[in-house]
């Protein structure tokens, strides 16, 4: 009588090939969310800003206003202009008197002083603007 010995295979996991694949992946999605914030169409400006929050929702269907934005430095730009404060009220008036409808949306980043806010709203105000609008994010 011939006994066979039964052995049980030894089962291993590679743990390389886990690792590359855990890499890739790593990889992947670092690149695909960095594409996507660069891309992102939400962003209005050239000018990255963190934009005051709100409850209240505006319909974004209307009429492409006159872009003013303050950025977190204090800088100021009409579309994608650089303007100096001193030279604002000429410039918008000048933008404005080319647009058909006069209306000038304001995008402040939330850290700036309320001070130069105010000032920056006050030179906008002494334009011929008919509509001044302050842009948030939900």
């Amino acid at each position: 009588m011939i006994f066979r010995i039964k052995t049980k295979p030894h089962v291993a996991l590679e743990t390389i090939a886990f690792a590359d694949i855990v890499i890739n992946l790593f990889v992947f999605f670092f690149i695909s969310f960095g594409l996507f914030a660069t891309f992102d169409s939400a962003q209005k400006g050239a000018f990255p800003i963190e934009l005051p929050k709100t409850t209240y929702t505006t319909n974004k269907k209307t009429a492409g206003p006159l872009i003013v934005t303050i950025d977190r430095r204090g800088f100021l730009y009409v579309g994608k202009q650089a303007v100096q404060a001193s030279q604002l009220k000429k410039v918008l008036s000048r933008e404005l008197s080319s647009r058909k409808e006069k209306k000038i949306l304001v995008r402040a980043d939330r850290t700036i002083s309320l001070e130069r806010f105010v000032s920056v709203l006050d030179i906008i105000r002494s334009t011929k603007a008919s509509a001044i609008s302050i842009e948030t994010e939900k």
